[in-house]
């Protein structure tokens, strides 16, 4: 249990932390409101102008923001393994950093998939980059009841 003090501080992170997120969630929908706007006012074929490497520059930043996706469990693995000795303040400040790096990371995807689109009008890339942020980012969603557990447990817990 944790005492006066550390639950407060606790609670102001987890608190502020979960605005983040909504925040970061938001602006991925106002992203894709944006490229549907683009799309369905303004004939849009991207700024590059030269289809000459548009298929491997797709595919490229695609398989980017895929590895993307695929290497955030083993990060996040990495962040939260144990650590002797820690305090309850220290597992919390690293809860943040935690929880901020995944969102970030979590959204990489969506931000290649903008540049796709702005590049080169490609709106299926986008929006297959644009879900799999979505899913990651809901995925890892700051949910109070493991961080609890995870600072309560002094920073032992399997993810």
């Amino acid at each position: 249990m944790l005492d006066y003090k550390t639950r407060e501080l606790f609670e102001t992170t987890f608190t502020r932390l979960r605005w983040l997120a909504i925040a970061m969630l938001g602006s991925l929908f106002i992203v894709a409101v944006v490229v549907e706007i683009i799309h369905w006012f303004v004939p849009f074929t991207g700024f590059a102008g030269d289809d000459s490497f548009s298929s491997p520059f797709v595919y490229v930043l695609l398989v980017t923001g895929l590895a993307d996706l695929l290497f955030l469990p083993f990060f996040r693995r990495g962040f939260l393994a144990e650590r002797p000795g820690a305090t309850p303040a220290n597992l919390i400040s690293r809860m943040r950093v935690i929880t901020i790096l995944s969102l970030a990371v979590a959204q990489a995807p969506a931000i290649l998939g903008i540049v796709i689109f702005l590049m080169l009008g490609v709106r299926w890339a986008f929006y297959v980059l644009w879900g799999g942020a979505l899913v990651a980012m809901l995925a890892y969603f700051p949910r109070q009841m493991f961080w609890e557990e995870w600072v309560e447990g002094g920073g032992r817990m399997e993810v």
